[in-house]
């Protein structure tokens, strides 16, 4: 019985396999006043301790379109990936997933930080609304319906800082594949 316990307390100990990218409670930032893409490039900051956009969310604040986005992240020297809406390329979610980063994905007015992507289905954090900051499991059907092509992905300071402890065995972007 005793060996059981053990057992049980260490699986519980171990991260989630289920999940490719594990992103700390404290790092999710709560959209309270229409700022979901500040509260998604936030968190993809803390996550991926980048200390110059630690505080994106409340500096910027409501709704910006990715134009806007992209120029405050340039400004703040933020390393990044960007992908227009309408694009529908995953390549970008895949590698930012697989390497540890996230990504934060647009849909129909509202952006979220997709944390898991694979065959069946994709894991994402919303910020807002009855299950804002939980970890919720989509089916690709419900993906690709909402999904409107924007993602974002926030490299770690290899620019402008150390080297990415996250994951030290960075793989390089893929291009992109005919047909997804």
């Amino acid at each position: 019985m005793m060996g059981f316990l053990v057992a049980v307390s260490l699986i519980a100990a171990q991260p989630s396999r289920d999940i490719q990218v594990i992103i700390k409670q404290e790092h999710r930032i709560h959209n309270k006043d229409g700022s979901c893409v500040w509260c998604s490039l936030t968190t993809l900051c803390l996550h991926n301790g980048v200390p110059n956009g630690y505080k994106l969310y409340p500096s910027y604040k409501y709704g910006a379109n990715p134009e806007m986005a992209v120029k405050a992240l340039m400004s703040k020297k933020i390393a990044f990936y960007f992908q227009p809406k309408k694009t529908y390329q995953t390549h970008l979610i895949r590698w930012a997933c697989k390497n540890g980063y996230g990504c934060a994905i647009g849909t129909d007015g509202h952006v979220l930080v997709l944390v898991h992507y694979e065959a069946e289905f994709v894991r994402v954090i919303d910020n807002s609304g009855k299950n804002a900051l939980k970890v919720r499991k989509w089916s690709k059907e419900k993906f690709w319906r909402e999904w409107n092509g924007l993602v974002y992905v926030v490299l770690p300071n290899v620019i402008y800082g150390p080297k990415s402890k996250l994951n030290p065995k960075l793989k390089p972007l893929p291009s992109p594949k005919k047909g997804r």
